[in-house]
């Protein structure tokens, strides 16, 4: 997917409310990836997230909303590697996490 088609799905998902209906982890060299499955204004999304890290979730089951889903890109601030982009719910606070890199693709 080309990235400016990413940055197109980032823009429909970005400060909206989302549901995770479904999510999965995977640890390879010591490195977790986040697989997650989201619906947003009717559309289903995958995204996958890489090199995760500080990842905080209080009381979530499946599904959850998350009301203001934000990517944020720390590039500007000279953070890189698992620190590059802050994920969070910034209504709630009830899921965050940092990672390095991340793919979203509708589907």
């Amino acid at each position: 997917m080309e990235e400016q088609s990413v940055r197109q799905s980032i823009d429909e998902i970005q400060g909206k409310e989302i549901t995770v209906y479904e999510a999965s982890f995977a640890v390879c060299n010591e490195s977790i990836t986040l697989d997650l499955k989201i619906i947003c204004n009717e559309t289903k999304y995958n995204i996958t997230f890489y090199n995760v890290s500080l990842l905080f979730a209080d009381h979530i089951s499946y599904p959850f909303v998350i009301q203001g889903f934000e990517i944020t890109d720390n590039r500007k601030k000279g953070w890189q590697g698992d620190k590059r982009y802050y994920i969070n719910d910034y209504e709630d606070g009830i899921f965050s996490f940092y990672c390095e890199d991340f793919y979203l693709w509708v589907g």
